[in-house]
């Protein structure tokens, strides 16, 4: 039977909406007229629409008449109103009209309104049928479109359901559903989901294909899930993945990003080899220890929590730097040592990223002591990104007298390379009143022709710091020129970010130029917004960020704007409400 109590507005809200529908310029029909158009549903084209809905062999009729009453409803009050209507009548014969069950679960979603969450939850829900399978896709889809919270206990019912049956999730597109259904519930954001989502992501892979436990990963920063950092650490291991940049670890490293200051503890103990289930986990695959380490210390600099320097500082590998009385040893023979090195770079990285001045003589007594590019480099470009007087007058020193090995450089012109690739970071580094040291360094007779050569690519981020110093307005008209060079925007972005810390403004400024071409200053803008930020929320940043990420997507990038990539996701997931 139709339900009871339609409300009385509905006819008068469906006449609305066919008015607001009619160009001003439209006649009103006349008899002459009127056969050549498709009249407006009426009060009583409802009645009947119900009526027969009951009916088996004039369903496929009626719903499709209360679909015309779904398009033409055009405001959240008409649709509301035709939830009450529509959702029990569907409702009441869920059961019953099996065939027609894709069909209503159409006509309800044309209302676009979190109104028809009942019949969502109802749909919501696997068996193994192929049925059951385009009924919840098709449920989920308008649940995440209209974020039908009310629908949350459905999904996470159903998610519990096929954890237990994962068979019934199975087939050419193992996994499919289970993704939806965790990627509905990050889109909720609803604090009891995190259970099962925990649940998901510590499931065996031999349950469960990788892609549902990345989505796991995701939706859990999402919801900056803290008692789950634990789960998210040993994921890396103990899931197998491809070593691509949406892989489990990637996914991890984000939430964890996202999760921020409760991570810390966790991948401390991580890094310093006490970490229970980790420690289990490094011995059943054989890893070194320096790899644990490794992963530890990136994940660190993703989270940038100052509370992470002194463990960080602890475990920097010292062998070789000024006052040790060593040299680390490069090339094949020094396998041990070069293991040391990345180490070193991957520390030094992370202490860039998090940006204390703690790490900076440190890093500045190792920054070329090893002659290998891969840890001098590293070095060079967190104490930019660190900046102040001490990592000025460190890099001023390396763009002097750096000097990589020659049998670790493809060509001997390049055994110079770091002292020109040193005045990025120095200029990054420097405070207006360092101009004239940098000018001293820049004009130097002992430079060979090529150091010179290449050093003269960064005048334009030099006259920036001349020109603009300590002024945020001149320096926030740079940043915003799209047509300025590259480096003078990653300069003007620099300094007005240390000048102006948790300034929303200002980080919005930096957000939107991230759509700058070069991929190291994309690097530079990311991190920025996510570290001048710390811990804020700009929704606005976040929108800014995603739009350049939106617009790239189908560029087909180059490879060397994937750390950008990257370093955009881990400050999107930082800043985002």
């Amino acid at each position: 039977m139709p339900p009871h109590g339609r409300p009385r507005q509905l006819a008068i809200l469906l006449a609305l909406a066919t008015l607001a529908c009619r160009p001003a310029s439209t006649p009103t029909a006349t008899p002459e007229t009127a056969a050549h158009h498709h009249p407006a549903p009426t009060d009583d084209d409802l009645d009947s629409a119900i009526t027969r809905l009951t009916e088996p062999e004039s369903r496929a009729t009626a719903l499709a008449e209360l679909d015309r009453f779904a398009l033409a409803a055009k405001t959240d009050d008409q649709r509301v109103a035709l939830a009450t209507v529509i959702v029990p009548s569907f409702l009441a014969i869920w059961d019953e009209a099996r065939p027609h069950r894709l069909t209503m679960l159409r006509v309800s979603s044309s209302l676009a309104h979190p109104a028809v969450a009942p019949l969502w939850s109802r749909a919501i829900g696997l068996d193994g049928s192929p049925s059951s399978r385009d009924a919840t896709m098709l449920a989920l889809d308008g649940v995440i479109q209209t974020h039908a919270t009310a629908c949350t206990g459905a999904v996470i019912d159903a998610l519990e359901h096929v954890l237990a049956h994962p068979e019934h999730d199975g087939g050419e597109s193992d996994g499919e559903v289970r993704a939806l259904l965790v990627q509905t519930l990050e889109e909720l954001g609803e604090p009891e989901s995190v259970p099962v989502l925990r649940a998901v992501l510590e499931q065996p892979i031999e349950r469960q294909p990788a892609t549902v436990h990345r989505a796991a990963a995701s939706a859990l920063g999402r919801l900056r899930a803290a008692e789950t950092v634990d789960a998210l650490l040993m994921a890396t291991f103990r899931v197998p993945d491809t070593p691509t940049t949406r892989n489990i670890s990637e996914r991890a490293k984000t939430a964890l990003g996202a999760i921020g200051e409760p991570a810390v503890a966790p991948t401390v103990r991580m890094l310093e080899g006490k970490h229970a289930g980790i420690q289990e986990l490094t011995a059943l695959h054989g890893l070194a220890p320096e790899v644990i380490e490794m992963v530890a210390a990136s994940y660190l600099g993703t989270i940038g929590s100052p509370t992470a320097v002194d463990p960080l500082l602890a475990r920097l590998p010292r062998a070789g730097c000024r006052g040790d009385g060593r040299r680390a040893k490069g090339g094949a023979e020094g396998e041990l040592e070069l293991s040391r090195i990345i180490l070193r770079a991957t520390i030094a990285r992370a202490l860039g990223l998090i940006g204390d001045a703690r790490a900076v003589r440190p890093l500045c007594d190792c920054s070329t002591a090893s002659a290998n590019p891969t840890d001098m480099f590293a070095i060079a470009e967190a104490l930019g990104r660190i900046g102040g007087p001490e990592a000025t007058a460190c890099l001023a020193r390396v763009v002097s007298k750096a000097t990589y090995a020659e049998d670790l450089v493809a060509d001997r012109s390049f055994v110079h390379e770091l002292q020109w690739e040193a005045v990025r970071f120095l200029i990054l580094a420097a405070g207006p009143d360092d101009v004239a040291v940098i000018d001293e360094r820049l004009s130097s007779p002992k430079r060979p022709p090529n150091v010179a050569r290449e050093q003269a690519q960064w005048s334009p981020g030099l006259e920036v710091l001349r020109q603009c110093g300590s002024e945020l307005p001149c320096l926030l008209e740079v940043l915003r020129d799209a047509s300025a060079p590259w480096f003078a925007r990653e300069v003007a972005a620099t300094h007005a970010a240390r000048l102006a810390p948790e300034d929303e403004t200002v980080a919005l400024a930096i957000a939107k130029a991230y759509s700058v071409t070069n991929p190291d200053a994309r690097v530079t803008m990311a991190w920025l917004v996510g570290h001048m930020m710390n811990r804020r929320r700009c929704q606005a940043c976040a929108d800014a960020l995603q739009r350049t990420l939106d617009h790239d997507r189908d560029a087909q990038l180059p490879a060397e704007y994937q750390l950008s990539v990257l370093t955009v996701r881990y400050a999107i997931a930082r800043v985002r409400e």
